[in-house]
């Protein structure tokens, strides 16, 4: 049995040891492999004909899905994972084969617990793991919308502890340029929004700072016809009035 393999789905799913990769060849076992990590590692044969076909599979659908079971276990017990079907159920046994969700989450959970120094390590080793988007090879299908819309909130509050280890540092800059694309891409999101503006403000941005709430505030209004929160209020007036505690 082969030791170090991962089962990587922070980005196109693969199976890789070091610099080995097995590749799961054709979409069909792809996607079953994509929707039992999905689904905890367990779904019914009649969900997974629907994952693979849609609500109108074809004749012969179910002897079909277990040829392409067949080709996914030979591919998984090359790493020393495997994959059972028991009345009515697939189930995924990773093994000793590692998931990378499992250990970005591990090391978010552990950098909770630890000073910024320490939790800033361990926030980049999690965010590292991330290749592009989570499960990019199924992020439109029923099946993963759920998991893949908490994986992308788990990475961005991954990013905002990462911001505030920086921000106790006083890695103001790094923090301007880490979030500003992504205040761009989340505009209602107040915490990375209140890290920009006090990021701003320390590197002598301050009408940069103001202007960045400003902004939040007309978005907030527009789409959602309310303000920011007092918490973000009291940072502008903070900002606003230079108090000496923000630097």
């Amino acid at each position: 049995m082969l030791d170090g393999w991962t089962l990587n789905v922070l980005g196109p799913v693969e199976l890789r040891c070091g610099t080995t990769v097995l590749a799961v060849s054709g979409g069909r076992a792809r996607t079953l492999l994509l929707c039992l990590l999905a689904n905890a590692g367990q779904v019914p044969s009649e969900a997974l004909v629907e994952a693979l076909w849609g609500p109108s599979p074809p004749p012969g659908a179910r002897a079909t899905l277990k040829s392409h079971a067949a080709h996914l276990r030979a591919v998984l017990r090359q790493s020393g994972a495997d994959l059972h079907g028991h009345r009515g159920t697939y189930e995924l046994a990773l093994g000793p084969v590692k998931l990378d969700v499992t250990t970005f989450e591990l090391l978010c959970a552990e950098a909770r617990r630890l000073e910024p120094a320490d939790a800033l390590r361990h926030l980049e080793r999690a965010l590292a793991l991330w290749r592009g988007a989570a499960f990019a090879d199924a992020r439109d299908e029923p099946f993963a919308i759920a998991t893949v819309a908490r994986l992308d909130e788990l990475r961005l509050q991954a990013v905002e502890m990462a911001s505030a280890a920086k921000l106790a540092l006083s890695r103001h800059d790094e923090v301007i340029t880490d979030i500003g694309s992504l205040v761009r891409d989340h505009p209602l999101r107040e915490t990375l929004r209140g890290q920009l503006m006090l990021a701003l403000y320390r590197s002598g941005r301050q009408a940069d700072a103001l202007r960045a709430y400003g902004e939040l505030r007309t978005t907030l209004r527009d789409e959602l016809g309310v303000d920011p929160s007092p918490e973000l209020q009291q940072l502008e007036l903070a900002i606003l009035s230079q108090r000496a505690d923000l630097t």
